[in-house]
């Protein structure tokens, strides 16, 4: 990402430059810090209880994972999984699940 100041006449505030670029830098890291996130997957293996597919995905969302992987859940799709992600269900949806580790 690139910032740059805009034209400011002779008289504009040097604050006002300073205020912006801290802006761009900001934004810059965000970037690319939602780019290593990315690259980030959770894998569950065998898990026995739906809630804790729910739970692992309500917190990856908090920390702003999305990639989650299974590898043979004993139940899920699952209500119980749903009610416990609570706002996380879009990780649900879009979870792979495996039937063995080696796939």
């Amino acid at each position: 990402m690139r910032c740059s100041v805009p034209e400011l006449d002779q008289h504009a505030n040097l604050n006002i430059t300073f205020r912006y670029n801290a802006v761009c830098r900001i934004g810059a890291v965000r970037g690319e810090i939602h780019r290593v996130l990315e690259n980030i997957v959770i894998v569950l293996v065998e898990t026995t209880h739906p809630g804790n597919i729910g739970a692992t995905a309500r917190a990856m969302k908090t920390m702003g994972l999305s990639s989650l992987r299974m590898v043979n859940p004993k139940i899920f799709p699952s209500a119980d999984a749903t009610a416990r992600a609570a706002g996380a269900d879009d990780i649900l949806v879009t979870a792979e699940v495996y039937d063995k580790i080696s796939d």
